[in-house]
Protein backbone atom coordinates (compact mmCIF):
# COMPACT_ATOMS: atom_id res chain seq x y z
CA UNK A 1 0.00 0.00 0.00
CA UNK A 2 1.34 3.23 -1.07
CA UNK A 3 1.16 6.47 1.04
CA UNK A 4 -0.17 9.66 -1.19
CA UNK A 5 1.49 12.94 -0.04
CA UNK A 6 -1.53 14.36 0.84
CA UNK A 7 -2.56 11.39 3.37
CA UNK A 8 1.13 11.24 4.96
CA UNK A 9 0.70 15.24 5.67
CA UNK A 10 -2.56 14.44 7.58
CA UNK A 11 -1.39 11.65 9.52
CA UNK A 12 2.12 13.16 10.06
CA UNK A 13 -0.08 16.27 11.41
CA UNK A 14 -2.22 13.96 13.70
CA UNK A 15 0.72 12.34 15.22
CA UNK A 16 2.28 15.52 16.29
CA UNK A 17 -1.32 16.71 17.72
CA UNK A 18 -1.39 13.14 19.93
CA UNK A 19 2.42 13.82 20.67
CA UNK A 20 2.45 17.52 21.08
CA UNK A 21 2.23 20.01 24.11
CA UNK A 22 4.65 21.70 26.32
CA UNK A 23 6.94 21.03 29.29
CA UNK A 24 6.25 22.50 32.89
CA UNK A 25 9.92 22.48 33.36
CA UNK A 26 13.30 24.91 32.26
CA UNK A 27 16.72 23.83 32.26
CA UNK A 28 17.25 25.72 36.03
CA UNK A 29 14.74 24.01 37.77
CA UNK A 30 15.04 21.80 40.51
CA UNK A 31 13.82 18.67 38.06
CA UNK A 32 16.10 16.03 36.41
CA UNK A 33 17.09 16.41 33.21
CA UNK A 34 15.74 13.52 31.38
CA UNK A 35 18.53 11.29 29.45
CA UNK A 36 17.85 11.29 25.63
CA UNK A 37 16.35 8.59 23.94
CA UNK A 38 18.86 9.11 20.75
CA UNK A 39 22.25 7.98 20.41
CA UNK A 40 25.12 9.31 18.79
CA UNK A 41 24.69 11.61 15.49
CA UNK A 42 24.52 9.63 12.39
CA UNK A 43 25.51 11.21 9.17
CA UNK A 44 23.44 11.05 6.15
CA UNK A 45 25.33 11.49 2.97
CA UNK A 46 23.03 13.57 0.86
CA UNK A 47 20.56 15.19 3.71
CA UNK A 48 21.96 17.52 6.38
CA UNK A 49 21.45 19.84 9.00
CA UNK A 50 23.24 22.70 10.01
CA UNK A 51 23.23 26.06 12.77
CA UNK A 52 23.91 28.97 10.75
CA UNK A 53 25.73 31.38 13.82
CA UNK A 54 29.49 31.20 14.61
CA UNK A 55 30.20 32.36 18.41
CA UNK A 56 26.91 31.69 19.85
CA UNK A 57 26.48 33.42 23.49
CA UNK A 58 24.57 32.55 26.10
CA UNK A 59 22.06 35.82 25.46
CA UNK A 60 21.29 34.00 21.92
CA UNK A 61 18.01 35.27 20.66
CA UNK A 62 16.98 32.85 17.95
CA UNK A 63 19.14 30.16 15.45
CA UNK A 64 19.27 29.96 12.12
CA UNK A 65 18.94 25.92 10.95
CA UNK A 66 19.48 25.14 7.51
CA UNK A 67 18.07 22.14 5.75
CA UNK A 68 20.43 20.69 2.53
CA UNK A 69 18.45 18.10 0.55
CA UNK A 70 21.04 16.63 -2.03
CA UNK A 71 18.77 13.61 -2.42
CA UNK A 72 16.36 12.71 -4.94
CA UNK A 73 13.47 12.44 -2.62
CA UNK A 74 11.24 14.67 -1.12
CA UNK A 75 11.08 14.89 3.10
CA UNK A 76 8.53 16.68 5.56
CA UNK A 77 9.28 17.52 9.12
CA UNK A 78 7.27 19.69 11.63
CA UNK A 79 8.26 22.28 14.21
CA UNK A 80 8.19 20.42 17.31
CA UNK A 81 11.31 21.85 19.22
CA UNK A 82 13.46 19.25 20.41
CA UNK A 83 17.41 20.72 21.88
CA UNK A 84 19.56 18.57 24.28
CA UNK A 85 22.40 19.33 26.18
CA UNK A 86 25.64 17.67 26.93
CA UNK A 87 26.80 16.91 30.58
CA UNK A 88 29.26 14.58 31.11
CA UNK A 89 29.36 13.07 27.77
CA UNK A 90 25.57 11.73 27.99
CA UNK A 91 23.06 14.22 26.00
CA UNK A 92 19.95 15.10 28.19
CA UNK A 93 17.00 16.77 26.98
CA UNK A 94 16.09 20.76 28.07
CA UNK A 95 12.54 21.37 28.63
CA UNK A 96 10.88 23.92 27.00
CA UNK A 97 9.45 27.09 29.10
CA UNK A 98 5.97 26.31 31.00
CA UNK A 99 2.87 26.47 28.83
CA UNK A 100 5.21 26.65 25.44
CA UNK A 101 2.83 24.73 22.87
CA UNK A 102 4.16 25.06 18.78
CA UNK A 103 1.79 25.18 15.72
CA UNK A 104 1.21 21.61 13.99
CA UNK A 105 2.08 22.04 10.50
CA UNK A 106 4.34 20.11 8.67
CA UNK A 107 7.02 21.77 5.73
CA UNK A 108 8.30 20.15 2.28
CA UNK A 109 12.12 19.42 1.74
CA UNK A 110 11.78 19.12 -1.97
CA UNK A 111 14.94 17.07 -3.71
CA UNK A 112 17.99 19.02 -4.36
CA UNK A 113 17.13 22.17 -2.48
CA UNK A 114 17.86 23.89 1.16
CA UNK A 115 15.71 26.02 2.79
CA UNK A 116 15.95 27.68 6.77
CA UNK A 117 14.51 28.21 10.11
CA UNK A 118 14.79 30.53 12.51
CA UNK A 119 14.05 29.08 15.74
CA UNK A 120 12.90 31.70 18.88
CA UNK A 121 15.68 29.69 21.23
CA UNK A 122 14.38 32.32 24.28
CA UNK A 123 10.69 31.95 23.80
CA UNK A 124 11.19 28.69 23.57
CA UNK A 125 13.95 27.30 26.12
CA UNK A 126 14.52 30.71 28.01
CA UNK A 127 18.26 31.81 28.59
CA UNK A 128 20.75 28.85 27.85
CA UNK A 129 23.84 28.25 29.93
CA UNK A 130 27.00 27.94 28.29
CA UNK A 131 27.21 23.90 27.09
CA UNK A 132 27.38 21.90 23.91
CA UNK A 133 23.80 21.35 22.76
CA UNK A 134 22.01 19.61 19.19
CA UNK A 135 19.28 20.36 17.95
CA UNK A 136 17.51 17.27 16.56
CA UNK A 137 14.88 16.83 13.72
CA UNK A 138 13.25 13.96 12.16
CA UNK A 139 12.59 13.79 8.70
CA UNK A 140 10.24 11.54 7.07
CA UNK A 141 9.42 10.18 3.16
CA UNK A 142 7.50 7.20 2.32
CA UNK A 143 7.39 5.01 5.72
CA UNK A 144 11.63 6.63 6.23
CA UNK A 145 12.70 8.37 9.19
CA UNK A 146 15.51 9.82 9.38
CA UNK A 147 16.60 12.11 12.41
CA UNK A 148 19.20 14.95 11.91
CA UNK A 149 21.56 16.55 14.33
CA UNK A 150 22.95 19.89 14.19
CA UNK A 151 25.63 20.28 16.88
CA UNK A 152 26.54 24.05 18.58
CA UNK A 153 28.48 25.82 21.59
CA UNK A 154 27.10 28.27 23.66
CA UNK A 155 29.48 30.32 25.21
CA UNK A 156 29.87 32.65 27.95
Amino acid sequence: MKIRKVDFVLILLMFMVIIGGCSSSTLNSTQPLEQSTYGPKVAHEKIKLTVNEKNITKDVASLTLTYTNDSDQEYYYGVEPHLEIKIEEKWYVVPTVEDFAWIEIAYILAPHSSTQETIDIQTIYGQLNAGEYRWIKNLYSEGETLTLFAEFTIHN
